[in-house]
Parts: C-alpha cells; structure tokens; sequence
C-alpha cells in the first residue's frame, strides 16, 4: 500500500514537473518572440532612418545645386522654320524627346515633345518592326504652328530642386535653360535628375 501510495506521489511529481517545465518553454518561446519582434522593429526603425537621411541628403543636394551643373550644354536644337521632317529625324537620330525650337538668334521660341510628334503623325510600323515616317507626309505640318509657345524654361543659375518642382507641376520632362535675353544654352530632362540623384545615392553608400 505505501509503495502504491509513493509511486501514484511519484508520478504526480512528475507530471507537475513536466508541466512547470512546458510552461517554462511556453514563457521562453514567448520571450523570444517578442525578443524577435523587438529586434525586427529596431531593424525597421534604423531602415527607415537610413532611409530618410538618404532622401534628406539628395533633397539638399538637389536645392543647392544648380542646374548648370547637370544639364546639357550641347543642347540639340532645331530652327523655327525648318521642315517638320526634321523633328523626327533628329529625334530618331539623337535618340532624344525634347526638342527646343529657336529662332535664327538662338532664341527659345518653343518646344516639341516626342508625345507631341506622335500625336500630330503617328508612324507606320513595317515589316521588320522599325517604324517608318513618311517625310511628304510630315511636311505638310507647319512646325511653328503645331511647336509649343509657351516653353516652361529656367536660366542656369536655377537649382535643380526648382526644375524638379516645374516639371511636377507643369507635367514636362524636359525644361530648357536660357539667358536673360532668351537665348537657348542648355536643357535638362527628368533622366538627368534621376541620374544626379542616383550619384549622390552611390556616393552616400561608399
């Protein structure tokens, strides 16, 4: 009778120890859960802090620089009076989608878009893929009475951070700069900026 007696105390001891000890793993698995949730949130918070300085570095970069700094000087442009053949071909030829139009001064006096183009003639697709203009089509077109006139434009001493802004708000992905007197010295597109603030991005992480 004692040694039953013992033995039933015996496997209730264990079973009580082996409750403790679950519980014991229960309390560990949750300490260590939010251990974990603990860590991943710290993680998060230095991402997104890293993040931030990244973006806080190139917005100031992008406020102080000026645009002569990162446009293109060599500014293709094409003469008011020229055949509209000749947008697209240089377009095709330069692989560009802006195109300053100037008077016989250099002077800025409007723009065409690659969109703009598409939208006045679109071309005709042949058989091996290329698309094809049809140059007596396109001379038809007057360029100075289809061009943009009222050319959203900065002077180079502009900050980028302003070309950014003009372009939001004015939907162009190309902004020409100009003298005072209006004369065309340069042009910057919204490639240029991405590729001014990636530099800056590198530049950061090395």
């Amino acid at each position: 009778m004692m040694i039953a007696l013992l033995i039933v105390v015996s496997l209730g001891i264990v079973a009580a120890v082996g409750i403790i000890l679950h519980e014991q793993q229960k309390v560990k698995r949750i300490l260590s859960q939010k251990t974990s949730t603990q860590e991943q949130s710290h993680r998060k918070a230095e991402e997104v802090a890293n993040q931030t300085a990244a973006i806080n570095l190139i917005a100031d970069h992008i406020d102080q620089t000026k645009l002569s700094e990162i446009m293109s000087s060599h500014v293709i442009s094409i003469p008011v009076d020229a055949p509209f053949s000749e947008v697209a071909r240089m377009m095709r030829q330069n692989d560009i989608r802006h195109l300053p139009i100037v008077d016989d001064r250099s002077k800025l006096v409007g723009i065409i878009t690659q969109r703009m183009l598409y939208q006045i003639r679109s071309p005709r697709k042949l058989i091996d893929g290329e698309w094809y203009y049809d140059e007596d089509i396109l001379n038809d077109v007057i360029l100075k009475n289809v061009m943009e006139k009222e050319v959203v434009s900065l002077q180079p001493y502009h900050s980028v951070g302003k070309a950014l802004m003009k372009m939001t708000y004015s939907r162009c992905g190309g902004i020409p700069s100009v003298e005072d007197d209006h004369t065309l010295v340069g042009i910057v597109t919204r490639n240029d900026i991405l590729k001014f603030a990636a530099r800056i991005f590198q530049n950061k992480k090395q």
